[in-house]
């Protein structure tokens, strides 16, 4: 199984718009946020599954072709910026 954050938008334009916003929210938080996984942790947003819902399949028929049966996944903009819609619509 794997627990990702995911990142989507229809166009790179959209994303660029969408990856920054959601890295101005961690950079303001910063130590605020209380559930880190560990004390050092550094959230790193290239790390997430992002693109537009062609690459974002792609990625996970990647995990799917590696024996991974079970996603849990947030969407990093849920609820206002529609991540889970388009994913919803276009992906699964």
């Amino acid at each position: 199984s794997i627990h990702a954050h995911v990142l989507t938008a229809e166009n790179h334009d959209g994303l660029k718009e969408k990856k920054k916003r959601v890295m101005d929210v961690v950079n303001t938080l910063g130590s605020a946020i209380v559930q880190l996984p560990s004390p050092d942790y550094v959230f790193d947003i290239e790390k997430t599954i992002i693109g537009t819902p062609d690459e974002v399949r792609e990625r996970l028929k990647k995990y799917v072709e590696l024996g991974c049966q079970r996603f849990e996944l947030m969407f990093l903009d849920y609820p206002k910026y529609k991540s889970l819609e388009l994913f919803s619509s276009t992906i699964f």
